[in-house]
């Protein structure tokens, strides 16, 4: 009897799904039998058989499985085959994404160590730069981790396990990693991070009556690409601070009032923690 005619059929080895083999023996088998080696241990018998009818069998829970067939012809000729192994895996795989600040845009590569950087924290702003490293593992066998970048950052994707991805635009870009084992198992991670590297800026509106018989009322007015944080305003009136002034908005107003020489000192912080002084502007 031949065991090169022994033939399993099935549609994959490895899947997040149960798994189906056909066993198919030769024609001139009078009777076998069929066994399984699950996680490694050893061969279990599953069934005899009389005569060469196909046979199916399904595994249905987490781990490996390998199938043996003893056939036998009439005579009692026998011969063995034994089949791929065949795994089964329903638990998704670990995805691990680190985010560091960079504080200049030099390239990291895949061999650079990043622990020595600061954690960025998802979805703030910073003024720097960003760094990530996506890696995965699984209980079962190997794992692939791939990215995809949108927003302002230049649109990409790729696959990347362990190494590096720069994120240097300014704006708002989500970067996305994707974990995936051999059983077609998922996992899913989603970062925005948020660069600004610009300093905002400060215009002054002076309004009111004509001097010297009337108030002026003065508003300093902040800008950004982005957010404002807040903006502070000291008058000072003949070399002495009157008070000091800060919101939340983008825009800080005083009235001054009486004879003498003001002095405005204004300054803004915004949302990355870029800041920006104004000279003092001055009226008599």
């Amino acid at each position: 009897i031949d065991c090169s005619e022994v033939v399993f059929d099935s549609s994959k080895t490895a899947s997040n799904e149960n798994i189906t083999v056909k066993i198919t023996v030769p024609d001139n088998t009078y009777r076998w039998e069929l066994s399984e080696k699950v996680n490694g241990g050893d061969y279990q018998v599953v069934n005899s058989y009389i005569g060469s009818e196909n046979q199916n069998i399904e595994f249905t829970t987490e781990g490996t499985y390998q199938l043996r067939a003893v056939v036998y012809d009439e005579y009692g000729n026998s011969c063995e085959s034994v089949s791929d192994e065949y795994a089964i895996d329903k638990t998704a795989p670990e995805l691990s994404v680190v985010l560091k600040k960079k504080n200049s845009s030099s390239d990291l590569n895949s061999s650079s160590n990043i622990s020595n950087l600061s954690d960025y924290s998802n979805n703030t702003w910073y003024s720097g730069y960003v760094v990530l490293r996506g890696s995965c593992s699984d209980n079962t066998g190997d794992c692939t981790v791939s990215y995809k970048v949108t927003g302002a950052s230049t649109n990409t994707d790729g696959f990347v396990n362990g190494t590096t991805r720069n994120i240097n635009a300014q704006g708002t870009s989500t970067v996305q990693y994707v974990a995936t084992d051999e059983a077609g198992n998922t996992t899913t991670k989603s970062f925005t991070i948020k660069l600004d590297r610009t300093k905002p800026t400060i215009s002054y509106n002076i309004g009111g009556g004509i001097y010297p018989n009337s108030s002026l009322k003065i508003c300093a007015t902040a800008r950004d690409n982005e957010t404002i944080k807040s903006i502070e305003m000291q008058p000072w009136k003949n070399g002495k601070r009157i008070t000091l002034l800060t919101e939340s908005d983008n825009q800080v107003c005083y009235t001054l009032s009486g004879y003498g020489k003001y002095t405005i000192y204004t300054k803004v912080w915004d949302g990355a923690s870029n800041i920006q002084s104004t000279t003092p502007q001055n009226s008599n």
